[in-house]
């Protein structure tokens, strides 16, 4: 420990202060700020991966496609040969 870290020690409201008024004046909601605890290096890195994933997958839809109504109209017209022939044949109907 020196003299300086001390004197810092000694002026830590101040900087908290000033931190507090930055992230106030900075952080919108179109770009806010995100602090990460960095005291253990992997815990920082995954939660900045959490805090990425979350941002770049707002608005974004995760899920399939919707079908086009002209290939679910041309898979209505196969019969079961070509379905099967395309590797898209369900299970077999019961008999009864």
């Amino acid at each position: 420990m020196t003299a300086e870290d001390i004197r810092n020690r000694a002026r830590r409201r101040d900087y908290l202060a000033a931190l507090d008024d930055m992230f106030a004046q900075t952080s919108t909601a179109d770009m806010p700020w995100h602090v990460v605890p960095a005291e253990y290096k992997w815990f920082a890195r995954v939660a900045v991966a959490k805090t990425v994933v979350k941002a770049l997958g707002k608005g974004v839809t995760l899920g399939p496609p919707p079908l086009d109504p002209e290939v679910v109209k041309a898979a209505e017209s196969l019969g079961r040969k070509e379905m099967a022939a395309l590797d898209l044949a369900g299970p077999e109907p019961a008999k009864e």
